[in-house]
Order: structure tokens, then C-alpha cells, then sequence
């Protein structure tokens, strides 16, 4: 393994891994197989206790830089602690357990190198259950991820490649007081100060676990910073902090988190707030429009409330429902 410091690459690959023997192999092969060849593998392992470290010295790529945590940080540290030790003017994400397409990395450089106005691109993905591909929406357009960061998180994290100076100077790293979804919080951030795109065509298996195995407490840990980091991204749009009256109940119909008897979806009260978000105007009326009618569908559906049929949004959100099916059979 090549420790030293003194050699450039236009990409550093950062990957943290902590005990993840069963799929690391594969991860890291799929990127050692790049059409693009001038990186360097920065894999920080942090603390594993399993066979990780070994199956990474296996490999033998003087391009692998292996940097080991004397015991277990958390992700964020990692992921930072690799950023500031990389030499490439880009920084490609990758996950210990998912797959990159064999021409992500070219494809992803190419692009930079021609828009020098994006400061991170993105790739589109397919998810992995279980050994099966599945097909999935993704966005495209600043804009529309934009207006996705207000409520969920649509750039998937390991497939990012973004411009290591222009996150620096912004002080935009990874915060370490997030356990789950940092690369949300970070992307909250970022979206203000950098262009961000994504390529239409799939470049990533994204692996995914099958709901008998998720932990549901890791998903109500998840769901919890998903919230606070939303609240934070709609204060910034609409330029003031008091959103919980609404907000709150939205979110607990369409996550379950924090249920009480007395959060009540009250559609009007909804309806009122969806509109405060559009009258702020700080995106694309047509495509917010259509976004937020995709979360109201949404609320139909876990509800069955009749109520929310007698509003637009429900009839927007049925369009935008449409439109994804639609660009997900071409990519």
C-alpha cells in the first residue's frame, strides 16, 4: 500500500468501510476496473473488526492508499479524515457495498471538464435487492434537485464526484454530529453555494437491503435527522423559523416518526403551507408545483383521506406520478 503524499491524480475515490467483508470485494474491484485510470483509492477502514482490512491489503493496487482509525470513528470522521488526506482536484464517492458501472469515473470527468460551472455531478442508479435490479427515478437538473433537497435526499452518496477546492473553500465537509444521512445534511448545504447535475444514464448498482433485514430502529434514527435536516432546508426557503405547526404532522403522516394522537392531518393547513413554500420563490414554479403535488399523492396515499382529493395538488401530484414512470422506461 503507497502511504505517501507527494503524487498527484486528477481523482481521489474515497471509500470508509466498518465490517463490511461481505461485499467490499466487490465494490472495490468495480472501481479498480474503470475505463478512467488516473485516481488513487483512498479506503479508510474504521475499526473493523471483521475481515475488512484483509480483503483490502489482498488486492495489492499500488493505487489503494489504506488509512486504518485506531478504533471506530463514525462515517462522517472517516469520509473527512480521506477528503483532507486526498491529492485529486475531484473527490468520487464510493460505498463499500454497492457497484460503479466500469465507465462512471470517465463519464463523470468528462462532464466536469466541460461544464466548469457544476461544482458536483451525480450518476443515475439502479437499486440492488437481493441480487435484482430494479429501475428507479432519478433526477437531472440542478433545479429539480434543488426542490428535492426541501424534503428528502435525491443525490444517492456514492456516486457523487464533486470538486475537492470548491467544497473546501465553502467549508463544506461531512458533519461529524450526524451518525445517519450525512450526505443529505452536506448536499442541504452545498446546494447553496454549487451547481449540482446528474447523469442521465445508470452508472451505479445501488444495494439495498430487503425490508426483513432492516433494523427499524435504524430507520426511525434515519428518519429523525431526515426531519430536522428538511426542517432546516425549508427555514432557509422560506426565510423564517416557524414551520412546526404544519410541517410537523406532514412529515409524521409520511414517515411515521414522533406519532402522537394529536397530530392530525389537517389538509387545509397543508395546503396553506404549500403554498408558502411556492409564493417564496426561490424555484421553478411548474416543477415545484408538480414536486409538491407528488408529496400530496403521497399523503393520499398513506391516509385514504378523501379530503385531499378536492385540493390541486392532488391532481398536480398524479401528473408528476405519470411523468416519472414515464423518463424511468428510457433509463
Amino acid at each position: 500500500m503507497d502511504l505517501s503524499n507527494t503524487n498527484t491524480h486528477l481523482v481521489s475515490i474515497v471509500m470508509a468501510v466498518y465490517n463490511g467483508e461481505e461485499f467490499l470485494a466487490e465494490a472495490i474491484d468495480s472501481m479498480l476496473k474503470q475505463t478512467y485510470k488516473d485516481f488513487e483509492f483512498i479506503i479508510i477502514d474504521d475499526g473493523s473488526i471483521d475481515e475488512s482490512v484483509k480483503i483490502i491489503k489482498s488486492f495489492g493496487d499500488p493505487r489503494i492508499i489504506l488509512l486504518q482509525n485506531g478504533e471506530n470513528l463514525n462515517l462522517a470522521t472517516s469520509l473527512n479524515r480521506g477528503i483532507k488526506y486526498a491529492r485529486g482536484k475531484y473527490i468520487a464517492r464510493m460505498d463499500a457495498d454497492d457497484i460503479s458501472l466500469p465507465k462512471r469515473l470517465q463519464r463523470q470527468v468528462e462532464y466536469l471538464e466541460k461544464h466548469p460551472e457544476v461544482g458536483l455531478v451525480g450518476v443515475s442508479r439502479k437499486l440492488l435487492i437481493e441480487g435484482k435490479l430494479k429501475k428507479i427515478y432519478n433526477v437531472h437538473s440542478h433545479e429539480e434537485i434543488a426542490i428535492r433537497l426541501l424534503f428528502e435526499c435525491p443525490i444517492i452518496h456514492s456516486g457523487v464526484l464533486f470538486k475537492k477546492e470548491l467544497f473546501i473553500a465553502n467549508n463544506l465537509l461531512y458533519n461529524a454530529s450526524f451518525y445517519r444521512v450525512q450526505d443529505y445534511e452536506l448536499w442541504g448545504r452545498a446546494i447553496r453555494h454549487i451547481k449540482f447535475a446528474v447523469l442521465p444514464k445508470v452508472l451505479l448498482y445501488y444495494r439495498v437491503k430487503a425490508k426483513k433485514f432492516i433494523d427499524s430502529i435504524e430507520i426511525m434514527e434515519r428518519k429523525k435527522y431526515m426531519y430536522h435536516i428538511s426542517k432546516k432546508q425549508l427555514i432557509y426557503t422560506l426565510g423564517c423559523n416557524n414551520i412546526n405547526n404544519t410541517y410537523l404532522p406532514l412529515y409524521i403522516i409520511e414517515n411515521g416518526v414522533f406519532l402522537s394522537k394529536d397530530k392530525i392531518l389537517r389538509p387545509k393547513e397543508i395546503y396553506i403551507f404549500f403554498n408558502k413554500i411556492l409564493l417564496a420563490k426561490k424555484y421553478s414554479p411548474i416543477r415545484l408545483r408538480l414536486y409538491l403535488g407528488y408529496k400530496w399523492l403521497g399523503l393520499f396515499v398513506r391516509t385514504n383521506n378523501v379530503q385531499l382529493l378536492f385540493y390541486r395538488y392532488f391532481y398536480w401530484g398524479v401528473i408528476e406520478f405519470i411523468r416519472n414512470k414515464f423518463i424511468s422506461i428510457f433509463y
